[in-house]
């Protein structure tokens, strides 16, 4: 738990998984403000017991560092699922588990690793039949991927280029 931050993490992220109208961005309640305050502050009061009897100032710097301790869970597991291409595996973010119920949500820019992408070619190949020529399409597109990315990645000329281009050429001859 954190120094900072004197509530269970895991029940507040039950307790807004628990309130749709916190976090499911499709359902119609989330865009009920009046709905959401309601729900933000049974969450405060079931962290914070005697968060009813408190003065409007202390209720709000509650109000806000839970919220914001919220925020900073969800965006940091979204920011999780975000991998940059070629970045090399790394840890599930600590409450992962618990928060996969943002799944159905969050709009994430998964990029797999390569060792993924090999796994799941070579699975697929495995349990499909494939005929000689899907393969043979398959291995033109990769190349000209290949090439695509190799061209976006070269901006000077010379012997690069040439090599570049005669690939490009024996491709398209393929």
């Amino acid at each position: 738990m954190n120094k900072l931050f004197k509530y269970n993490i895991v029940t507040l992220i039950e307790l807004v998984e628990s309130k749709p109208c916190l976090w499911n961005k499709t359902a119609d309640c989330f865009k009920d403000k009046i709905e959401k305050q309601k729900a933000w502050k049974e969450v405060y009061t079931f962290l914070e017991e005697d968060f009813p009897q408190k003065e409007k100032k202390e209720q709000q710097k509650i109000g806000e560092t839970i919220t914001g301790k919220w925020q900073n869970i969800r965006d940091s597991f979204v920011k999780s699922l975000k991998k940059k291409s070629g970045q090399a595996a790394k840890k599930k973010y600590l409450y992962h588990d618990n928060l996969t119920f943002l799944l159905k949500v969050v709009q994430s820019d998964d990029t797999e690793s390569s060792t993924d992408d090999s796994q799941n070619e070579q699975h697929s190949q495995i349990n499909e039949p494939q005929d000689e020529d899907e393969v043979e399409v398959e291995i033109e597109v990769q190349a000209q991927r290949n090439v695509a990315a190799k061209l976006k990645d070269l901006k000077r000329g010379g012997k690069q280029q040439k090599n570049l281009d005669y690939k490009k050429k024996s491709i398209k001859e393929f």
